[in-house]
């Protein structure tokens, strides 16, 4: 019943005017190189969302994005090889996601990074004088955000590297200009920093979640990006076939917001970042 609506909504996507695709194109073998960098960005993000994805939304199709398709299949009770028809269902799944949630890749522009929050579903919480807080209203996924100095930065990955549980393995990341810790502390709960020297200084994303929602902290630290952003700039479905024409182009608000200047102590804050 299941491959059977699959196989009606992929047939009801075909059957749009503005975007036919012939039968031998939705019944062909996927193959991501068919698809724009932005696509496949998306793909990743879908499947992050189906918790089968973990990693950087780079639009770099390789062995890991294509296993983490594979995985989605099988939990939809597909057989391989993948095909058009079912990435398509991939999109449109993940689309109605986006859409409930109000998923946006959002640009924090003091900080000069972006990265997607379901902003429709998301509250501000009191701030510290170093992190702005917000949280999901539906989930146990919290974000703060901090633009500090590197004493500060170092702070939040040493606390974070402290609050391990013991035994487990924390991923950690050391470069020039990036840090990246993520650890797993009591109760299960996942926390994840990440830190990237920008043109007025660290920004710093901190992100928490249970276990059980594991797979929106992994949308989201995956979707950062320095600078602006590169994909969810808007509702980028139902494209993931080659198309008879030209690919669907979606275009979407870049949310710019303000620098409040500082605090005591020489502090740096953002302000009204908008959750």
């Amino acid at each position: 019943m299941r491959i059977l609506s699959a196989i009606l909504s992929a047939t009801m996507v075909a059957a749009t005017p503005a975007y036919a695709y012939t039968v031998e194109e939705m019944w062909a073998e996927f193959d991501a190189s068919k698809l724009t960098v932005e696509e496949k960005r998306f793909l990743q993000f879908g499947l992050a969302l189906n918790g089968k994805y973990s990693a950087l939304m780079d639009g770099a199709w390789g062995n890991g994005s294509q296993r983490a398709l594979e995985a989605w299949a099988r939990n939809a009770g597909l057989d391989p090889p993948i095909e058009n028809w079912e990435v398509v269902l991939l999109a449109a799944e993940s689309a109605d996601r986006v859409q409930a949630d109000g998923w946006e890749q959002r640009y924090f522009e003091p900080m000069d990074i972006s990265f997607a929050v379901p902003a429709g579903r998301m509250r501000q919480e009191p701030a510290t004088d170093v992190f702005l807080n917000y949280a999901h209203t539906t989930s146990s996924l919290r974000y703060s955000l901090n633009l500090g100095d590197l004493p500060q930065v170092v702070g939040i990955h040493t606390y974070a590297l402290s609050s391990a549980l013991p035994g487990t393995a924390p991923y950690m990341l050391r470069r020039e200009k990036v840090l990246i810790t993520s650890v797993e502390q009591a109760e299960g709960t996942i926390l994840y920093a990440r830190s990237d020297l920008r043109r007025n200084g660290w920004s710093s994303v901190v992100l928490s979640a249970a276990k059980r929602d594991q797979n929106l902290l992994n949308a989201v630290s995956g979707s950062i990006t320095k600078g602006a952003p590169r994909f969810l700039t808007a509702c980028a479905v139902l494209w993931p076939v080659r198309r008879l024409e030209e690919h669907m182009t979606c275009l979407g608000r870049v949310w710019r917001v303000g620098f409040a200047g500082f605090t005591g102590g020489g502090q740096r804050r953002l302000s009204a970042l908008g959750g």
